[in-house]
Parts: C-alpha cells; sequence; structure tokens
C-alpha cells in the first residue's frame, strides 16, 4: 500500500490528522490527496513519517524515509492559495488564526503550544549576539537547538511571502520562496532523523559508532534509508544551490553543506563561526578593536559519481552525529574529516570566501546558520538579508510574547478555528462566504448590463431583455435534429455558428442573464463567464511589461463597473484551476484579432473544459469543439412575434401595421428573418417617417437605416428642418461630412481586419468634428463606463454589419471618385489582396447591395480578375459565390453577366467534364459553395449519369474508395426513391452508405453492406488513439508516428470507413511539421503515391503545406514528389497559394484568414505555377481560371 502511494508521488512532508491512528493504510491514503485534519484531543498536525513511527510500522517507515521528497513550489502554491481563499479583510484576528494555522500545517506543530517560555528567552539573546544575558537573575545562556530556530526562520520567511501576496508585491517573492524551500528540507530532515523510533540512552551516547553499528540493526537500518535519500537530494541540485545538514557535537551546533558548483563537483563547507569550538580549524582574522572574523572550511570538492561511495562510511556518520550528541573529539574528527573518512575527496581552492563575525559564547545554533544565509541571499541581495534578520528577531519577540499570554489563558477559541479550517482543507474550492459573495458581485454585474435587449438602432431605448427575447432555434449540422437553449451545453464544447445579424451575440447575452437571475442551468454551473472575443486586442489590452493572465481578462469582461480587489482576483485565479462547474461563453470567434502577447490567454480559453463558442459560418475553427450547431433562420411565426414584442401592449396597432407591411411581400419577409435586419425595420416603421419598400435587399434597408439616424442628426445638433431636408439628398449636406468620416473610419479598420476605433483616430480623421461623428450613434464605447475624453475612450460600430456596410459606402465612393488618387488607389488594393478573405466577404455582399455606375461595377471586377489569383482557380469563384448566398442580391444586368461568366457557367462547364480526374475534397466543396447559385437538377442529373457508369475508376462522385459494387447496384435499384431527397443522397454520397443514411431514408437496415473491419488489425489500439487524438483537435508531432501512420495507412482509412459507417464524424488528423523533419526522399515518394492513389486521403489527413513550400523552395536538387505533394495538399485543403506577378520570387500562402510569404528562386517559381496549370486541366479546375479558357 504504502510503495503504491509512494509511486503515486504521496508527500511525505505535509501533515494531516485523522483519529482513527489504528488504520495506517487509510490514514495514508488520504494523504495523497493531501487534505489535513486537526486532533481535537492533542492539538496537532500529523505527518506520514511521524505516524509511521509514532505506530512503530518499520517497513513502512523506512520506504518513507528511502523516498521522502523535498518540498516543492507547486506545494507551496497549495499553502498559499488555500491561506488566500480563506482570507478576510475585514476580520484581523481570524486572519492571524488562518496564518497560524498555516504555518503549524508546514512545521507539523503550533509553535508558540509546543515551546515553553523559557525556550524562547534562551533564543531572543541567540538572535541577537549577546553574551551571558539574564532575566531576573536566570540565566538565558542555556543555548537551543536547530529545529526551534528553523520554526522561526520557517514562520518569518512563510510571514514574508504571504504578506507580499496580500499586498500584491512580487518583488524578490521567487528568491524568498526558494529560500523557504531550503529550511523547509532541512527542518523535515532534521525532525525526520528525531523521529526515528529507536530511542538513545545514556550509554549509547557514549559508544563509538562502530559499537552502535554492531548492536543497532534496526538503527542502521534507518542511517541507511536516510542517508541514500539525502544523497539522491545531493544529485539533483542546481549549480549554486546547496544543501544544509545542522549537526556538531555536544553542547555545540555547526552546519555541513553540500554546495554544487558545477554539473560535475560538489564543495563541502563547514559553517562554524567560532575560534575555539574546536581550535586550529579556521582561518582567523583579529582586528584591533577586538573584533574576530573567521571564514567558512571548505573540505575539499566531491564528485557527483563518489556520492553513493560514500553512503556508509560518511553520510550515514553524519545522519548519526544528528541523532546522537557526539563528544566534541569525535565530532570534529568526523565534520573536519580528520579521520579522512570521505572517500575521493579532491582539493580545491575557492576564492572569495566571504569572513563572518565569530559567534557569542552561546549562540551557535544561529550563527551557524548565517553563512549559508548570507550565501544564498545576501551576497547578491544584500538588502533582503538583512531585512530578513531584522523580522527574524520581531516574529521571535512575538512569538514569545505570545506564548507567555497563551499559558495564561485557554486557547479552545484557536483550536477550534483549526479544526473548522482542517475540515475545510479542500485548497480546491472557496470557503462557502467568500465563493457566494464572488457569485452575488458577477451575477449583479450581469444583471445590470444584460438586464435589456441591446440595441443597434436606438441605444437610448433599450427594451427588458427578459420580455422582448424571441428565442433561436438551433439544429445539429450533422443530424438536422432541433436543440432547444436550456439543452446547448449536452456536450462540453458547443460551437453555434450563425449568419450576419442573426443573434448569435443576443443569444449569449440572453443565456448569461438567464444564469444570473437563476432561469437557466442554476443548479449545473456555479459560475459563468462571458468573454466577446473581439475585446481581446490591442487596444483594449496594450502591451506592457507584466503579461496578462486570465483573471485580468475576466475582471474586464466580466465585473464591468470596477476593479477586482487583487486577492479577489487571486481566488478567481484558483477557481479557474480547480473548478469544473464553469460555463464559458466565448463569443464571436470569427472576430479575434488577438496580438501575440494575448495568444496564451486565448489558447487557456479554448482549454477549458466547458465551452460555449459562437462564429459565422466562414471562420477558420483552430480549435476542439465536440458539437457544431446552425442558428436556423426567423421562421415567419418568429418575424410576427418579434415585431409584437418589439411593439409593447399598447402599441398593438402599430405592431398589426408593421407585420401586414412585412408579410405582404417575400422579398422583405426573406429579408426579415436575419434579427439584426428586422429590428432596423422595426425601428423604422415606429418613427412613421420613414417610407419603406416591400422589395427592399439588407443593403437598401441599412442605407434607409444610415438615412434616418443622419437626419436625426442634422435636425438635432444643426436645428435643420424636415421640410428643409425632404427635397435634397442629405449626405451633400455640409454638416453631413461628419457620415463621410464615418465611412472613412469603417473601411481604416476592415482593411486593417479590427473593429476597434481610438478615439484618437476620430481625432485625426474628423477634426474638430470629432463629437459630431459620435453624434450620428452609429459609434458606441466599449464600454458603460466610457470616459468623458474621447481620446481615452474604444468605440465599436453599434453591430458589426454597420461597419461592414459603412465599408462598401467608402468603396463605392472612392470608385466612382475622379482621377486616381490615393484613397482610390488604396481601395483598388483592398479589393486585390483581400478577394479571398473570407472576413470580409460580407463587406463585398453589401457592396453588391449598393447603387453603383457602371464605371464602378467595372472598376471592381476588373480588379478581382486581376493578379494575384488563386492557383488552382477553383476557390476565387467559390469566394466570390460566398459574396451573394442563395441570391440574396438584385443584380444589375451588368452584375449578373459577370456572376455568370465567373461562377454558373464555370461551375456547370466542370460539372459536366466527364474527362477529369475526380477529387474527393473538391466534390464536396464544389457542391456546397455554389449549389444555392446552380440549383438542384443539375447535381441531380450529374450523381445519377455518374451512378450508371461501368467504370468505377471513371466515376467522379460515387467513389470506389466509398462504394461497394454491391452497394452501388443496391443504390442503382432505390436510386429513383432516394433522389427525392437531395441533401440525403448528397450525404449518402460523401459519406457513403451508414446507419444515418438508411435510418433517414426509411430503408432496411441490411439493404447495404456497412463496412466493418477485423478485431485483429495490427496497431489497431494505436490507430484507435489517433482517432480520437483528431477529435480533440491534437497533431501528430512526432516522425516515428507518422511514419507508423503511412505504413498503416490501408489500416486507418479502413477503421475510418467503419467509424463513418456507424454515423460517427471523421475529423481530419493534423501533422504538425515536427513530424516531418528530416523527412527522407524514399519517405516523399511514397507520401506522394499515397496521397494520389487514395482518394480519401485528404479526408483523413491535414498536411502542412507551408512545410512542403520551404522545404520545396529550399533543396538543393529539384524534387517533383514534393511538387505533387504541395498541389495535392492544396487542392485538398481550404488554403490558397497565389502568385504575384509583383513579386518575382513569392508565393503567398492565404491560411486561416492569414497569409504567409514562401520565397524561391525564380525557376522553382515559374515551374511551381507551370504545375498547377497542368493541375488544373487535369481536374478540370480550368473553367475556374479565366486565363485557361
Amino acid at each position: 500500500m504504502v510503495k503504491n502511494l509512494i509511486e503515486q508521488c504521496v508527500d511525505c512532508n505535509f501533515s494531516r490528522f485523522n483519529n482513527n491512528l489504528s488504520d495506517f493504510n487509510w490514514h495514508l491514503s488520504y494523504f495523497l490527496r493531501n487534505v489535513s485534519h486537526f486532533d481535537r484531543l492533542t492539538n496537532t498536525f500529523i505527518s506520514p513519517i511521524q505516524l509511521a513511527a509514532k505506530l512503530g510500522r518499520h517497513e513502512e517507515l523506512l520506504l518513507l524515509y528511502e523516498h521522502r521528497n523535498s518540498p516543492t513550489k507547486l506545494q507551496l502554491e497549495k499553502r498559499w492559495t488555500f491561506y488566500i481563499n480563506h482570507y478576510d479583510r475585514l476580520h484581523r484576528e481570524r486572519n492571524e488564526i488562518l496564518f497560524d494555522y498555516t504555518v503549524s500545517r508546514l512545521l507539523y506543530t503550533r509553535i508558540t503550544t509546543e515551546h515553553t517560555e523559557v525556550e524562547f528567552d534562551n533564543l531572543i539573546p541567540a538572535l541577537r549576539d549577546i553574551d551571558n544575558a539574564s532575566h531576573r537573575g536566570r540565566s538565558l545562556s542555556d543555548g537551543s537547538r536547530p529545529e526551534i530556530f528553523l520554526q522561526v526562520r520557517i514562520y518569518t520567511l512563510v510571514r514574508t511571502i504571504i504578506d507580499k501576496k496580500i499586498n500584491k508585491d512580487d518583488y524578490m517573492i521567487e528568491i524568498i520562496e526558494k529560500e523557504l524551500l531550503h529550511n523547509l528540507e532541512t527542518y523535515y530532515f532534521i525532525i525526520g532523523i528525531l523521529l526515528i523510533p529507536v530511542d538513545i540512552t545514556k550509554s549509547m551516547m557514549n559508544q563509538s559508532f562502530s559499537q552502535i553499528k554492531s548492536s543497532q540493526s534496526l538503527l542502521m537500518k534507518y542511517y541507511r534509508k536516510i542517508a541514500k535519500n539525502l544523497i539522491s537530494k545531493i544529485k539533483q541540485l542546481e549549480i549554486d544551490d546547496e544543501y544544509t545538514i545542522p549537526t556538531g557535537w555536544k553542547e555545540h551546533a555547526v552546519c555541513v553543506s553540500f554546495r554544487r558548483i558545477s554539473q560535475t563537483h560538489f564543495i563541502i563547507r563547514i559553517d562554524n563561526p567560532s575560534s575555539k569550538n574546536p581550535p586550529d580549524m579556521h582561518e582567523i582574522k583579529r582586528f584591533k578593536d577586538g573584533d574576530i572574523r573567521i571564514k567558512p572550511k571548505i573540505l575539499g570538492q566531491l564528485h557527483v559519481h563518489n556520492l553513493d561511495a560514500n553512503l556508509n562510511n560518511y553520510f550515514v556518520l553524519l545522519i548519526d552525529s544528528v541523532k546522537r550528541d557526539l563528544t566534541l573529539e569525535k565530532g570534529r574528527l568526523l565534520i573536519y574529516n580528520l579521520n579522512e573518512k570521505i572517500r575521493h575527496l579532491e582539493e580545491i581552492q575557492i576564492d572569495n570566501v566571504p569572513w563572518f563575525i565569530e559567534q557569542a559564547n552561546v549562540n551557535c545554533v544561529v550563527k551557524c546558520f548565517e553563512p549559508g544565509l548570507w550565501l544564498r541571499i545576501g551576497e547578491i541581495h544584500q538588502e533582503l538579508y538583512y531585512q530578513l534578520l531584522d523580522l527574524e528577531k520581531y516574529n521571535l519577540d512575538v512569538l514569545a510574547r505570545r506564548c507567555k499570554e497563551e499559558h495564561m489563558r485557554k486557547l479552545d477559541d484557536i483550536f477550534d478555528r483549526f479544526n473548522s479550517l482542517a475540515e475545510d482543507e479542500d485548497i480546491n474550492s472557496l470557503p462557502t462566504i467568500e465563493r457566494t459573495r464572488l457569485q452575488i458581485k458577477l451575477k449583479n454585474t450581469y444583471k445590470q448590463y444584460y438586464k435589456h435587449l441591446s440595441s443597434n438602432t436606438n441605444i437610448e431605448h433599450c427594451p427588458l431583455l427578459d420580455d422582448k427575447y424571441v428565442h433561436l432555434r438551433f439544429e445539429h449540422n450533422i443530424t438536422r435534429i432541433r436543440i432547444e437553449l436550456k439543452n446547448l451545453s449536452i456536450k462540453s464544447h458547443v460551437l453555434i455558428l450563425g449568419e450576419a445579424g442573426c443573434g448569435k451575440t443576443t443569444a449569449c447575452q440572453y443565456i448569461t442573464y438567464s444564469w444570473a437571475i437563476g432561469k437557466l442551468w442554476r443548479n449545473k454551473f456555479e459560475w459563468l463567464f462571458y468573454i466577446k472575443m473581439r475585446n481581446l486586442n490591442s487596444e483594449v489590452y496594450p502591451p506592457r511589461s507584466n503579461k496578462y493572465s486570465l483573471i485580468d481578462i475576466i475582471e474586464k469582461e466580466c465585473f464591468t463597473g470596477g476593479e477586482l480587489h487583487h486577492l479577489d482576483k487571486q481566488k478567481l485565479t484558483n477557481l479557474f484551476e480547480n473548478s469544473s462547474d464553469i460555463l464559458w461563453i466565448l463569443d464571436g470567434c470569427d472576430e479575434r484579432t488577438i496580438p501575440t502577447y494575448l495568444l496564451p490567454i486565448e489558447q487557456e480559453l479554448f482549454d477549458k473544459s466547458c465551452l460555449i463558442l459562437t462564429s459565422r459560418p466562414y471562420a477558420t475553427y483552430d480549435f476542439h469543439y465536440d458539437i457544431q450547431l446552425q442558428i436556423l433562420s426567423f421562421t415567419d411565426q418568429d418575424i410576427e412575434k418579434y415585431i409584437y414584442n418589439y411593439f409593447s401592449y399598447i402599441f398593438r396597432t402599430t405592431a398589426r401595421g408593421c407585420w401586414s407591411f412585412i408579410s405582404d411581400s417575400r422579398k422583405l419577409l426573406q429579408t426579415a428573418c436575419v434579427p439584426a435586419c428586422l429590428e432596423i425595420i422595426c425601428s423604422l416603421w415606429e418613427t412613421g417617417k420613414v417610407k419603406l419598400d416591400d422589395q427592399m435587399t439588407i443593403g437598401e434597408l441599412y442605407q434607409k437605416m444610415c438615412d434616418h439616424l443622419l437626419q436625426q442628426y442634422l435636425l438635432k445638433f444643426h436645428r435643420l428642418c424636415n421640410s428643409a431636408l425632404a427635397q435634397r439628398d442629405i449626405y451633400q449636406e455640409p454638416n453631413a461630412v461628419a457620415f463621410a468620416y464615418l465611412e472613412c473610419l469603417a473601411f481604416d479598420a476592415t482593411k486593417e481586419h479590427r473593429f476597434t476605433i481610438t478615439g484618437k483616430e476620430i481625432t485625426n480623421v474628423a477634426g474638430q468634428l470629432r463629437l459630431s461623428v459620435l453624434q450620428i450613434v452609429l459609434l458606441i464605447p466599449q464600454t458603460r463606463n466610457s470616459s468623458p475624453l474621447i481620446l481615452e475612450n474604444i468605440y465599436y460600430f453599434v453591430h458589426r454589419t454597420f461597419q461592414e456596410y459603412l465599408s462598401a459606402r467608402y468603396m463605392v465612393r472612392m470608385l466612382e471618385s475622379f482621377g486616381s488618387n490615393d484613397q482610390k488607389k488604396e481601395v483598388i488594393r483592398f479589393i486585390t489582396y483581400e478577394k479571398y478573405n473570407r472576413r470580409i466577404q460580407h463587406t463585398f455582399r453589401l457592396f453588391f447591395e449598393l447603387k453603383r455606375s457602371p464605371s464602378c461595377i467595372e472598376q471592381f471586377w476588373s480588379t478581382i480578375d486581376s493578379e494575384p489569383r488563386d492557383l488552382v482557380g477553383l476557390r476565387h469563384c467559390s469566394r466570390i459565390a460566398h459574396w451573394f448566398p442563395n441570391g440574396t442580391c438584385s443584380f444589375s444586368a451588368e452584375d449578373q453577366n459577370e456572376i455568370d461568366q465567373r461562377v454558373n457557367k464555370s461551375v456547370l462547364t466542370w460539372i459536366s467534364n466527364t474527362d477529369r480526374l475526380p477529387n474527393d475534397i473538391a466534390n464536396t466543396y464544389i457542391f456546397e459553395s455554389f449549389v444555392g447559385l446552380t440549383g438542384h437538377q443539375c447535381w441531380i442529373d450529374a450523381w445519377k449519369e455518374d451512378l450508371f457508369i461501368e467504370d468505377p475508376s471513371k466515376r467522379h462522385y460515387f467513389l470506389v474508395d466509398l462504394l461497394s459494387e454491391e452497394n452501388i447496384r443496391v443504390l442503382k435499384e432505390n436510386y429513383d426513391h432516394i433522389s427525392n431527397d437531395f441533401e440525403g443522397l448528397h450525404d449518402l454520397i460523401e459519406t457513403g452508405p451508414n446507419t444515418i443514411s438508411l435510418k433517414r431514408f426509411k430503408l432496411p437496415s441490411d439493404l447495404f453492406t456497412l463496412y466493418e473491419i477485423s478485431d485483429e488489425t495490427e496497431f489497431l489500439t494505436f490507430l484507435k488513439e489517433v482517432q480520437e487524438q483528431a477529435k480533440r483537435q491534437e497533431p501528430i508531432t512526432t516522425r516515428e508516428n507518422f511514419q507508423t501512420l503511412l505504413d498503416n495507412y490501408d489500416s486507418f482509412a479502413n477503421l475510418s470507413r467503419q467509424s463513418a459507417a456507424h454515423g460517427s464524424i471523421i475529423w481530419k488528423l493534423k501533422i504538425a511539421p515536427s513530424a516531418l523533419e528530416n523527412i527522407n526522399n524514399d519517405t516523399l515518394h511514397r507520401l506522394a503515391i499515397i496521397s494520389k492513389e487514395n482518394l480519401l486521403f485528404f479526408r483523413y489527413f491535414e498536411l502542412p503545406v507551408i512545410y512542403f513550400l520551404n522545404l520545396y523552395a529550399n533543396e538543393n536538387d529539384m524534387n517533383y514528389d514534393i511538387l505533387s505533394i504541395i498541389i495535392s495538399i492544396t487542392m485538398s485543403s481550404d488554403c490558397i497559394l497565389t502568385a504575384s506577378p509583383e513579386q518575382k520570387k513569392l508565393i503567398r500562402v492565404h491560411e486561416k484568414e492569414s497569409y504567409t510569404d514562401i520565397e524561391m528562386n525564380e525557376h522553382r517559381r515559374s515551374n511551381l505555377i507551370h504545375a498547377f496549370e497542368h493541375a488544373r486541366n487535369t481536374y478540370g479546375y480550368s473553367s475556374f481560371f479565366r486565363h485557361d479558357q
């Protein structure tokens, strides 16, 4: 039992207690969890070694002595965590008992209870270096013991650290903690020896060591186990660290220290600042004023390999000198190695060994520790050294005074508190009172800020969230099962996707508010932290010298309205590290513009156990999620309910009129199914002054809203009247220039991929009209407690879609401007280089919904078609298609013609091309990108034609790697029935027959032969673990594992096919660059062949194209396997490669909405471009690349 606990790293130092001392194994099992109990009968703590010694469990005790661990920083952090969790700023006395308890846990004892007044009185003059002290006729020169002094030193160090943590003072804290660990180890070493359950009799005191060795076999066993442990700890020392052994002889204390001076050697130093005890052992300096200074004695150096050789002849004797009081002669011979017991000791000359003032007559217990403290701290940090010495004196006075006071009164109240703390020793949780206080503070913040439904159109009028909220509908992206809001946390990591303005943020705020008022997940999550990911930027969190921590983010995002006390921050930090009942809502993962210094916090957030994440659908999800949900658009019933909720009961007539107007137009119903658009419609309808068109597009709706806001601004702040504005273009008004500044600010932010607008930017752009820009109310402060000074604030647009709309307006205005000014060039450059950035796609979408001149349209399409272009061609068209999903735009004739040429005709040409090679990823990508534009029939016809091709290798959709010929035969027989379900048929083509598709089509479960593999497959356990690794988004990082996967590709593919057949999601396994380091040509060739011959390879693996591009650029000889792999990766992944004519030696990789430039010589770059041209022809992508036509 004890051996098992030791293997599990049982802490042999820290104490606990349980009254049931007889059940030793049960008791020790609790040490593993480091849980402390306080015994009410004896008022003491007990460590594992104390317990085993007390019960006489010799075998277990021998194991504990041999494996006793050194105290660690982590163990100290647990103590500090416990203290801070229970610290109460308003109760000083309670905090003092808490500190007393914390120190007592480290020392196994309560100092003032264990020791008498006399012991303290003797130590006080010793600490002050006073000779011949007396008190009321009683001599105070009886000396003391090392363990008592160490208790005072440890008490002082703990007090210093605790005070620094309470006062948020990190200066020197690591140095002090290191010194504390050193002294704790010394203390535990002494206590351990003194606890050896062998009584030392008077006769044994006078015996030689050889007599002890022959007569005390059990004692020698203990000595050897302790010596073995001691040697292992000395070996683990870092350079300049030391291990101290307090020893000596009768009535005199000495320290023996082992200091590591190199990777191979230690010096042995004797600290004994006495000129007479013994004489002639140390170098001495005598001064005229009578001062005597003494230098520590360096015995020599010892090689690390020679430590074990000295176990029995030296280290065991040192331990014996601690247990027994040696005579002066025996002690002198051993400690100064006069009997040459230390084997292989080498001479060494150490320069600059410091001198120390001679001790007083009877304070050797104190002074022998002085050289070590100076060498560890004082030489570099003198101020800290003297400060600690002064604090020791002060704390000893406090302890002595407390000891006198406590002997005059009962201590029941203290021990009651100790018992209470011991019962609450679960350091992973806050005390109930503290937990409740912080929860109330958090919930009150949420109640205050999310009580009202935030408005994108009228920030002065925000209705109650609980009254007006219309519940969104969530759908599983695979099963299409509807999920209610209360069941969103069905998995640990839930990703919620939704288009712009669909209500993602409002849903997050509703969840947060509902939790705060106890309406949602009251018993499931004790804590909920809601973070808008767009706030994690360099404006809100500017660079600073001390790194940001997660609690800094929480303080600003979740406790708005006031700073947290640093102790509360520490308590919450402890909570984050240990609690599992916390829900984290990370809203807007597509809006992340996170600086490098905040990336560790981002990763820390993504690693939390319970997450709800929201994003627009196009974002790159570089984080793990267990389930993906889609927010569905409003139904007609949702729209009606929203309208009646928007207009209160007293405005029922207005609500009916609004609903009647919307419901009479299919076009307007389509626009209103987006909650953000519906809010604008209601807001405009509410004014009764804005004429709405029942055929309005989203862009026209935003135009109406901006018209209204600008008009309100002109009426309110420039005293214009409605009649004066009625007949004029309000944007031509002199005072409307502030709106043009808004467009400029929006474009500048979009261009730089950010959402923040600083007060300084507003001033730089608008000058004296900076206040006018804000008065249009499209910009709002990032916090509700904003500064009255514009320059000091950070702003966002009221909704991201307004920033995108204003950016689109700016682009139109610049393209329609005369000449070739800098702003126009900037817009053209923006379109050229951002046309593939999915973060910008909604801006382009809104661009198409604005009125534009033929010249503007021509310039736009010319810029879109200009280099740099996607080398594959496919994604050039798909990104264009994303600008207007499902025909959401009303195109001009010019636009429609351009779009048909670039998208519709290109897709139809590709579909009809029967000579192209099949590509699994392209099938899915092209379908999902273009089906909204092409309609269903062309796909149904192409699939049917493909199904009836006799040669399996000629099929493009019904791939041989997914469907056996037997399943093809069954599919032919049932095709007409199945093809009625268009989406279901596509899912079946993509995944092959599986349990989900059979159930969906209501087909017999045995109609198709589902794929199965044998359980005897070699490496099956490894391959299954790799599957789980892919699900966790963890990459393969070692070359050995990647090689094993290549060697067993068929088995891995078969396992994945079986999982898919049973309805499981297949996650791509990422291969990290580190797994490809030093890859040889044979492996490259094999990888090129496998990835080319297996159509589903890139369904299972994600290879880093940047790594292979760098390899291709830097290889000495041209390697066509690398070239083949690069093309395969690019055609089967979401990355885009471009080759700008302006940069003759660069290839740009667009990946995860950022780019990387790869430099190579012109010849290799040209070969790469030609290879892509060939691949476009081979796979039929030339139709997507107009230059090839």
